[in-house]
């Protein structure tokens, strides 16, 4: 039986639990509570994630309502030099500023806005959370033009009423311009946006506990089990969570590929994959055939297919045993030469777990923008391709239809994360659905009640938690280092903080020269690279945005291997800039109650001339760089790894740390 402590303070110290006698500090009630709170801290940074991924899908479609509502009710946007307070002065903001004067979008209209790299840190208390993201945007249509922008999103959330909410969300514009003719820096001089963020914060996002409530404490041994397991209900789900989310953007990165072995593996046996406005396919076998729409599998020189998978929204369904996500899927398609083509769809999935292996049980796409790149989506729109009668649907009425003539909205798997109400179509907007339900499955079973099974699932519990925040610690560093590599300007100072991102042991592996080891001579590399005085006027930013992660965090919780995007655009003042792809397998380490790098490796796959010539006039050996002087002024430590340059448009080979996460199938360049 639990004793029940007569206490006289209700809250506990750290401090003051060295200074009580040990059978209260060992006491499971204690560990039960300590728990508790630090699993409310790690939905807390799940949820701001959430509202500010929902915040980009709203205005994807124009809803500018549902934007406005996931404020406090005192939240404040800032747009600029522009303001709103309150959530009725928000959604006009919203709609007369970024709508025109109406709800929703008009027909082929785009209103893209990428929420990406976030940085996200949870307040001491537990009950407010910072978030730093970059918004890249892709905007207008026949009407108004293509145009697209881009900046800086500082985000403050807050726990009101008992949900999270945006407090406040200033938007800090960087760069602006036509389609025709690339996007500029708005200011000669683009000023720096101060990080509200330490290199502690981003490897500790959750602050420890300082104090435990006491007033909570279970009554027996029965209503702690009770209450453990909806903790370890809340675990797993936030670790099926980070699953599906991982197996959603393995499925981009074998796609780019043309893998389709491996993108098949992907889907349960009897699974179903929608396209709408073509058809269904049942099975992998029909799989297979409409993934060969886009050709046999492998790329073939001077072929790019990049599927990025953005901003997901996952939900698991209660049971645990089905889950649903949506999110945005941005293609860079075309061959050198000869077409390029950029193409937008919305996913919205239904994933199931067989045997503890989740899988995609239903894939819907909704082709929304495909363009030919030297026209845009404005003037240069392109019907979806049709399917040879080899690779035709199965079914051409089983998924949906969508109207040409009027504006669309995709019906969402989740509710508002704020109203909790489902989210509705503007007037005069054809609401598409998905066509089918997530199923709910019963989990009902009855917890053992013993101290010791409690000791054991306490254990178990702490070491699913620490996994749970490695995920995003990992995410944190990932995002933190393309902000530091963004703003490498200043004193010593700022590339002081870059290298505290890195273990003692760490190796930064620079393009083209090698790898260096430790936070010093990572520093110092920096600095010989880029100097330690800021550039005046800052007429230009490289803009290093890592994208689609797949986290695998070890199973004792203090390593991490992390596979993320770079999808990297820069922007100048003086001319538009060109885009440039590629890959990091990247490792980090827990050390003591922090999360560091151990290794950041690159590999970049493609580069463009220019904003004009885009991927598809990119010359033979274009990626090729120059011998560094570094090589010469501050060798590395180690020689460089794999190929030194973006080889595109041949095809080098692609790295993965990690095996098919459904098939177990060992990719051809393994590197764990």
């Amino acid at each position: 039986m639990l004793v029940v402590l007569m206490i006289a303070h209700v809250f506990i110290s750290v401090a003051g639990f060295k200074a009580m006698a040990a059978d209260i500090a060992d006491d499971s009630a204690i560990q039960l509570l300590r728990l508790e709170q630090a699993v409310d801290r790690a939905a807390g940074i799940r949820a701001a994630k959430r509202l500010q991924r929902s915040y980009a899908q709203f205005s994807q479609f124009g809803l500018w309502g549902a934007m406005a509502d996931l404020f406090a009710s005192d939240g404040r946007l800032d747009y600029g030099l522009e303001h709103a307070v309150g959530r009725d002065a928000i959604h006009t903001f919203l709609r007369d500023r970024l709508g025109h004067g109406h709800e929703g979008l008009g027909v082929d209209e785009m209103h893209l806005q990428m929420n990406i790299t976030p940085v996200v840190t949870l307040a001491a208390d537990g009950n407010s959370a910072q978030g730093r993201w970059h918004q890249f945007s892709m905007l207008g249509g026949p009407r108004a033009g293509a145009s697209w922008a881009g900046g800086v999103l500082i985000a403050d959330y807050v726990r009101e009423t008992g949900v999270w909410k945006i407090s406040r969300l200033s938007y800090h514009p960087q760069f602006a311009g036509a389609y025709a003719t690339g996007w500029r820096n708005l200011l000669q001089d683009t000023s720096f946006i101060p990080y509200r963020f330490t290199p502690e914060e981003v490897g500790r996002p959750i602050p420890p506990i300082a104090e435990v409530n006491t007033r909570t404490r279970p009554a027996d041994d029965a209503q702690a089990a009770q209450r453990l397991r909806r903790l370890e209900q809340r675990l797993s789900d936030m670790q099926a969570s980070d699953t599906v989310r991982n197996l959603q953007n393995a499925y981009g990165y074998y796609v780019d590929r043309k893998m389709w072995d491996d993108v098949v593996d992907l889907f349960a046996d009897d699974a179903v994959l929608r396209i709408a406005g073509l058809g269904a396919y049942h099975g992998r076998q029909n799989i297979r055939r409409a993934l060969e729409r886009d050709g046999p599998a492998g790329l073939r020189p001077g072929e790019l297919n990049d599927h990025m998978q953005i901003g997901s929204v996952v939900t698991i369904a209660p049971g645990g045993h089905y889950a649903s996500a949506r999110g945005l899927q941005l293609t860079m398609a075309g061959h050198n030469g000869e077409w390029a083509q950029w193409a937008e769809a919305v996913f919205e999935n239904v994933y199931r777990n067989v045997n503890g292996v989740w899988v995609i049980q239903e894939m819907t796409l909704f082709p929304k923008m495909r363009a030919d790149y030297d026209l845009g989506w404005a003037s240069g729109r392109l019907p979806e391709p049709e399917p040879s009668p080899a690779q035709a649907p199965d079914d051409s009425t089983g998924a949906p239809v969508l109207p040409s003539t009027a504006p669309w909205l995709p019906t969402f798997s989740y509710q508002h994360p704020v109203t909790g109400e489902q989210i509705a179509a503007p007037a005069g907007t054809m609401p598409v659905a998905i066509g089918s339900n997530v199923p709910v499955a019963d989990d009902s079973a009855t917890a053992p009640t013993s101290d010791a099974d409690l000791q054991q699932r306490l254990a178990r519990a702490n070491t699913a938690l620490a996994i749970i925040e490695g995920y995003d610690a990992a995410e944190n560093l990932s995002s933190a280092f393309g902000w530091y590599d963004d703003d490498g300007f200043g004193d010593g100072a700022f590339w002081t903080e870059f290298a505290e991102l890195f273990a003692e042991d760490a190796g930064r592996a620079m393009p083209a020269v090698g790898i260096y080891r430790g936070p010093a001579r990572i520093r110092q590399v920096e600095l010989e690279l880029h100097g330690a005085g800021r550039d005046t006027p800052r007429r230009s930013i490289p803009l290093h945005m890592r994208v689609q992660p797949v986290i695998h965090v070890a199973a004792d919780g203090r390593s991490a291997n992390i596979r993320s995007r770079l999808f990297q655009t820069g922007s100048n003042y003086d001319r538009p800039s060109g885009f440039t792809g590629g890959m990091y397998e990247d490792k980090a380490v827990k050390r003591g109650d922090r999360w560091l790098f151990s290794l950041v490796e690159i590999d970049h796959v493609w580069r463009t001339p220019g904003y004009k010539a885009g991927w598809a006039r990119v010359p033979e050996n274009f990626g090729v760089r120059k011998p560094s002087p570094l090589l010469t002024t501050y060798p590395p430590d180690e020689p460089p790894r794999g190929i030194t340059f973006a080889p595109f448009p041949s095809i080098g080979p692609m790295w993965f740390h990690y095996r098919n996460p459904v098939s177990g199938r060992v990719p051809e360049n393994y590197w764990p």
